[in-house]
């Protein structure tokens, strides 16, 4: 049975039953290991990293899914780099087409807490973003961008209007 009973309060005696489970005392510590190795994959993944996810990951999570190689182009991972406010960060980023207008999303962690994370180091990880959670900055736009949201955990996601130029009369994407 994976639910609880939890007593009610003095004035109302009655019991209520709530989802959860029980992690035995001797277990807290390699289950503190599980959620910081599903958090880690959780990081790599909104940063676009592909087989490094798997390390992070049981067989019953999908380890295997991610540790197989995948056909060309189709493994284009953590190919964006873009300092913003200052910070490097490191992702992934798509380009779509918004009332006709070329946008591009942009996912991505903060290059030095990637680093740990590609080397296996999530303690090291999660000490650092928890030091560093309120440096990180609080504005919702950044300088060659538009709307961005910064999380405490070195994260990112930004958004941006892809320039495009005349040519022979008609709007084309700008080709750099």
């Amino acid at each position: 049975m994976d639910t609880i009973r939890v007593p009610g309060p003095d004035a109302d005696p009655r019991d209520r039953w709530h989802n959860a489970f029980l992690v035995p005392g001797n277990e807290l510590g390699w289950f503190a290991q599980v959620l910081a190795a599903a958090g880690a994959a959780g990081q790599l993944a909104w940063a676009g990293v592909g087989q490094e996810i798997g390390r992070y990951l049981t067989a019953v999570q999908g380890r295997q899914r991610y540790l197989e190689r995948t056909c060309a182009g189709a493994a284009n991972v953590r190919d964006a780099h873009h300092e913003i406010d200052g910070e490097l960060f490191v992702g992934t980023d798509q380009v779509f087409r918004l009332d006709g207008q070329r946008v591009e999303a942009f996912s991505g962690i903060a290059s030095s807490l990637y680093k740990l994370l590609e080397a296996g180091r999530v303690e090291e990880y999660r000490r650092l973003a928890y030091e560093q959670r309120s440096a990180w900055p609080t504005g919702t736009t950044a300088h060659g961008w538009g709307p961005v949201s910064f999380r405490d955990n070195g994260t990112l996601m930004a958004l941006r209007i892809l320039p495009t130029r005349r040519v022979g009369g008609r709007s084309q994407p700008f080709q750099s």
